[in-house]
């Protein structure tokens, strides 16, 4: 059987209230764990199932917390983690790094010339547009696959509202997110619909359970969100067969990018999409015209977001391309010895 070791380390956290105090706030929240409602796991929910994907493919997995050794022979993947320790693993093993392990260029130069790396991957292509100029080919567009049998829509789901709003902005305080949201609301309100909202990183007791409850509860989602690499929560919403109707200015707002000389970067928030998953409005002027376009056509059944989703990001799909980025050589030309 086939070994594969996946890494998925924390990130260094600074001292908060003293020096040295990381280990008693990791006691404070796990003690708090079960009162408070868990939300996204972020790239965590990418290791998971990319571990499923592989599984199915009849792999061995084994998940790594920690910089311990890989197993001998294994193949081996880098989610994420800490740049000085991951270079200590790409030191020793070939290995495929990312989406989650660097966030320009500048922070890992010498990736492929001093490192065993094969390939380093980013969720989509506007992503990987970012590092291609310093990576070239070896940049790689890989997305995790979405658990298409646990999210599978069920002639029982109730659809006791007209929409789930989905507020994601990751930047609500500053333009353009801020403000955006209530004339969102207030076009719903305007023309009868019945809603219920839900904001990333808080959501209600239940959790990611909750969330699936209430995408089952809806007939549509409206997605607002700046940007997005991936967007596991939207696609697991097209899975269980809800179209959505998604904010998109089609531009990365990330402050991170003037640290890294970047200032106009074409981005969506869709990045995995095509006309049977919904439809997408640039502005809130263009909300009310795009709102009834998607509606008369939610009406007529024209959508069909799930065939989407078991044609491009089924697990095992998505296990089949991270296993081929895992097999092929590292990049060797100007490797030290």
């Amino acid at each position: 059987m086939a070994l594969v070791d996946i890494y998925e380390i924390a990130q260094h956290e600074p001292p908060r209230w003293f020096k040295g105090d990381l280990y008693p706030r990791r006691v404070v929240r796990w003690a708090l764990q079960p009162f408070r409602d868990p939300g996204p796991r972020g790239l965590s929910m990418v290791t998971t199932n990319l571990v499923k994907g592989l599984t199915k493919l009849g792999m061995s997995c084994r998940v790594h917390r920690h910089a311990w050794r890989s197993r001998p022979g294994a193949h081996v993947g880098i989610v994420r983690g800490p740049i000085d320790v991951l270079r200590k693993i790409a030191e020793r093993v070939p290995c495929v790094i990312g989406p989650g392990s660097v966030r320009a260029p500048q922070e890992w130069p010498d990736m492929f010339t001093a490192y065993r790396t094969s390939s380093f991957v980013q969720a989509c292509d506007w992503a990987a547009n970012i590092f291609r100029p310093a990576y070239g080919e070896r940049v790689k567009v890989w997305p995790v696959g979405i658990d298409t049998e646990r999210l599978a829509p069920l002639r029982t789901d109730p659809k006791n509202f007209d929409f789930l709003v989905y507020d994601k902005r990751r930047w609500p305080g500053t333009p353009p997110g801020k403000g955006f949201l209530e004339p969102c609301l207030d076009e719903l309100r305007k023309r009868g619909y019945s809603w219920q909202c839900i904001r990333y990183g808080k959501y209600p007791p239940g959790g990611v359970d909750t969330f699936h409850k209430m995408v089952r509860d809806s007939r549509a989602m409206l997605f607002i969100c700046e940007n997005e690499t991936q967007g596991i929560a939207y696609n697991e919403v097209l899975s269980l067969g809800v179209p959505i109707l998604a904010w998109d200015r089609q531009q990365w707002f990330d402050p991170d990018r003037l640290l890294f000389g970047l200032d106009f970067v074409p981005a969506t928030s869709v990045p995995y999409w095509d006309e049977r998953c919904g439809l997408k409005f640039r502005s809130i002027d263009d909300l009310p015209e795009r709102l009834g376009q998607f509606m008369e056509l939610l009406r007529l059944d024209r959508f069909s977001p799930r065939d989407y989703i078991l044609e491009h990001l089924t697990l095992e799909h998505c296990a089949k391309q991270y296993l081929d980025l895992l097999r092929a050589p590292p990049y060797t030309s100007h490797h030290r010895d």
